[in-house]
């Protein structure tokens, strides 16, 4: 579909909120409107090659409609995307205002050629990007984003939430189908101004042309038709002085529109409504000053998740057995005919169903997995030492082993990642020992200590259990491998991907003094030598 200044000043919006402490965001409308000024100097004194430059014509062009910003918006996505992909957020400004003045036609260039006639031609695209379509107010992209919630109050601002995150992590239809789910989501009827509704949706794809005048009378908000229409979804036409139009669902809008007929219809749909009541429910928390202990919290976390998985292992039961259910039927059909007919023949005649629900199931799967992946968690800066304890303390244990842990005192480097998931993997990997430890297992323990100059940390957990064979110390870490008969051989699956990927780390097993399994996992700190 094609691009959408709105879903690109939202993206620029968004992004500039997510950005890390230190890190710097996209170009502001003020360095925007100071880059006008300091090329246009450059010309006024005399440095642009154009032929009777005429500063004030060029001044005028570019502040209409606040072209300059737009351009600048746009130029600096199309650095990101494949010019400058390696490039700080200080090196691009530098890049766009090369780029600005070579349209003056002022002479810098970069290092070669080759990159100096690219960045015209990024030039070019970005120009004709803000020449081309009316620009849209950050004010009323502000409110669209509040109105959806993707970004939440803050003591003297905003600050992005999971619904925004995942905006962001999406591209082209994904990142519209995204904010389609969200609104329908949160919809309160068909005259809500700022969200689509269900029954909006529903009429749009029904109806698929619309025209009206000044005295047609609405069943919704035309400032919701106008949206779509920036997303692409719709096409406005006919505007004229007694502001007739006509409104056509373009193609890509009947496809978005028809998924949102059906409530939590798919993982997205799922994705979105569960992050809305999280929302929702921190906020009524948050307003009613109940939301005072780490115990409550933790709670309705826990409600939260639950909840969460339950109705993933509900869409996920319903779309597989639905599909299953036609390719069973097909397959009980070609063992029958195959008995009478042509193998050839009953195989032709039952495979393209069966290869049909198949295709979906997989597509499905894959689908969730990609959704389930939107959902975690933003990454923080937190202490180990108490992640570490509660994973301890958060093991249930049916044996009669004991659990020592030992913590430096003087405490542990911060590390920079997602505190939840690193709690998760820990336990899985101590439920593992309790599980696997057999009749030997008397004693579990773990240790963490600072290593490499505190540039990393080194946590090991280790038993005095049965252990695992020397030929299978490196296979169980493979998903689906399990030393117990019933196991499903995800836990140290999870394990390694957690330390070894999102924290940059290295996991590994080996016989431990104790006489059971040593498992050592060292993470990095990111503090500097």
């Amino acid at each position: 579909m094609q691009s959408s200044l709105f879903l690109a000043e939202l993206d620029e919006y968004l992004r500039g909120l997510a950005m890390r402490p230190g890190e710097t965001g996209p170009p502001t409308a003020s360095w925007a409107r100071d880059l006008l000024l300091r090329a246009l100097q450059r010309v006024e004194h005399g440095e642009s090659q154009a032929n009777k430059p005429d500063v004030t014509e060029w001044l005028k062009f570019w502040r209409t409609e606040d072209r300059i910003v737009r351009f600048v918006w746009r130029l600096d996505a199309l650095l990101r995307a494949g010019l400058a992909r390696e490039t700080t957020p200080e090196g691009r400004r530098h890049l766009i205002e090369i780029g600005l003045c070579r349209w003056f036609e002022i002479d810098d260039k970069l290092e070669s050629t080759v990159r100096t006639l690219e960045l015209e031609h990024l030039v070019d695209e970005a120009v004709h990007y803000a020449k081309g379509q009316a620009g849209i107010q950050m004010e009323s992209v502000a409110s669209y984003a509040a109105a959806i919630r993707a970004v939440t109050p803050k003591a003297g601002g905003v600050e992005i939430t999971p619904i925004g995150r995942v905006f962001l992590d999406l591209v082209g239809k994904d990142a519209v189908r995204w904010l389609l789910h969200v609104e329908v989501t949160q919809s309160i009827g068909p005259q809500d101004p700022a969200r689509l509704s269900r029954e909006m949706a529903g009429d749009l794809c029904e109806k698929l042309y619309w025209w009206m005048n000044a005295k047609t009378k609405l069943q919704f908000s035309w400032p919701i038709v106008e949206r779509l229409a920036s997303m692409g979804l719709v096409s406005i036409t006919g505007r004229d002085k007694s502001k007739a139009r006509t409104v056509t669902v373009l193609p890509v809008g009947r496809e978005l529109l028809a998924e949102l007929e059906k409530p939590e219809g798919s993982p997205l749909a799922l994705l979105a409504s569960t992050l809305n009541e999280d929302l929702m429910a921190s906020a009524v928390k948050a307003a009613s000053g109940k939301e005072t202990t780490a115990s409550r919290g933790e709670t309705a976390t826990s409600m939260f998740a639950a909840e969460a998985t339950a109705r993933t292992a509900r869409l996920v039961v319903h779309e597989i057995r639905n599909t299953l259910l036609p390719v069973r039927s097909s397959l009980d059909s070609l063992y029958r005919e195959i008995l009478v007919d042509s193998p050839v023949d009953a195989l032709n005649k039952r495979r393209p169903l069966i290869d049909q629900g198949l295709t979906r199931i997989f597509e499905f799967i894959d689908q969730l997995n990609r959704t389930a992946n939107l959902a975690g968690t933003s990454s923080e800066l937190f202490d180990p030492g108490p992640a570490i304890r509660d994973a301890v303390s958060g093991v249930q244990t049916r044996a009669a082993a004991r659990l020592d842990l030992k913590v430096p005192s003087s405490g542990l480097p911060s590390l920079q990642g997602n505190r939840g998931r690193f709690v998760m993997a820990l336990v899985n990997l101590l439920r593992n020992a309790f599980q696997h430890g057999g009749e030997k297992l008397t004693a579990i323990r773990v240790h963490a200590e600072p290593t490499d100059n505190t540039r990393a940390i080194l946590i090991t957990v280790e038993d005095d259990g049965q252990g695992v064979p020397g030929d299978l110390r490196e296979e169980i870490f493979t998903e689906g491998v399990s030393l117990s008969p019933n196991g499903t051989g995800l836990g140290l699956a999870l394990v390694r991907e957690v330390f070894e990927q999102e924290f940059r780390g290295i996991v590994v097993c080996d016989p431990s003094p104790l006489g059971g399994a040593r498992f050592r996992i060292r993470v990095s700190t990111g503090a500097s030598s």
